[in-house]
């Protein structure tokens, strides 16, 4: 006869009926990936020589005959799950709500996949749940107010998604290693929505993405929130004149500085020469003597050169 074993938890663990649904909702057929090699410790135990090639087996999911901890991407810890990742691997269909059934999980990555449909409520009961990360999926509508349960979180991603509405996370929570990259959603302007409903509100979010997926520092850089850029390009513009005018200003200043140093030097030459004229004309004049007529030639005299011109003239 026919045998249901499936609820009967010795034969089936409650974890490995909700990876299942997991699997099953997500369209596991589908995935990118779906199996494992592992090695294969009884057969490397048979070897007759230790230079025989290592032998491994490929355990694909849902496999009846191996442990759910040994399906691709699962990770567990005294036979419980503790970490689910299957980033990128072609998972679509949606988030089953049997993942709320893992009570012991710690990490949850499924991000950049094609998952539709809404994040499901039954995650808030995931009190384990340290590191998130739902981004660039097709996740829609809002968010389930049930994260606010999620006491332990050091990093929650959910950003590149159609989530609208309001994002509350617990008070109280401390990025990890990844700071201001801890806790992202799409609470950037402008909204891939538009002004309504307009981004997602998120108060407790260190990142916002906005729909052309530029993700700014809540604090540090919150004059990118404007929902266009239109101010942007007036302060682009009121930065780039005042530029032009400072270096026009620079540029003055260092002509003036110039030119003041050429008449310096001007001033310094024509001082130079009327010296060395002095010079040169007392040096006559000591040459020729006091008395001589030629020394007239040699002063503003009005009288010597009167007398000089009437004596060419004549």
């Amino acid at each position: 006869g026919y045998f249901d074993l499936s609820d009967q938890s010795e034969y089936c663990p409650s974890e490995r009926a909700a990876l299942a649904d997991f699997y099953n909702e997500a369209k596991g057929l589908e995935w990118t990936e779906s199996t494992r090699k592992v090695l294969d410790i009884a057969a490397k135990q048979l070897l007759d020589s230790p230079e025989s090639p290592t032998p491994y087996r490929t355990i694909a999911w849902l496999d009846e005959y191996e442990s759910h901890c040994l399906w691709k991407g699962i990770t567990c810890e005294d036979g419980y799950t503790v970490k689910i990742e299957l980033n990128a691997n072609g998972l679509s269909g949606r988030l089953s709500s049997s993942i709320g059934k893992l009570q012991n999980l710690r990490e949850l990555d499924v991000s950049d996949n094609e998952i539709k449909d809404t994040i499901p409520s039954e995650i808030g009961l995931l009190e384990q749940l340290e590191y998130v990360k739902l981004s660039f999926n097709r996740f829609q509508r809002e968010m389930p107010p049930e994260v606010e349960n999620l006491k332990k979180l050091k990093l929650f991603q959910a950003h590149g998604n159609k989530i609208t509405g309001t994002v509350t996370l617990s008070e109280g929570l401390v990025p990890d290693k990844f700071s201001e990259s801890s806790f992202v959603t799409d609470c950037g302007s402008p909204s891939l929505f538009g002004d309504d409903p307009g981004p997602v509100d998120c108060a407790s979010c260190t990142m916002c993405c906005n729909e052309f997926e530029e993700c700014y520092p809540t604090e540090k850089n919150g004059f990118l929130e404007w929902k266009n850029y239109e101010d942007f390009g007036w302060i682009l513009l009121a930065c780039v004149v005042a530029s032009l005018c400072l270096l026009n200003g620079v540029s003055a200043f260092l002509d003036y500085r110039k030119n003041r140093g050429q008449r310096r030097i001007v001033r310094r030459s024509s001082q130079y020469i009327r010296q060395k004229s002095a010079a040169d004309e007392k040096y006559a004049i000591q040459s020729m003597g006091e008395g001589s007529v030629y020394s007239f030639f040699l002063h503003n005299n009005k009288l010597a050169w009167s007398i000089a011109l009437i004596t060419v003239a004549i």
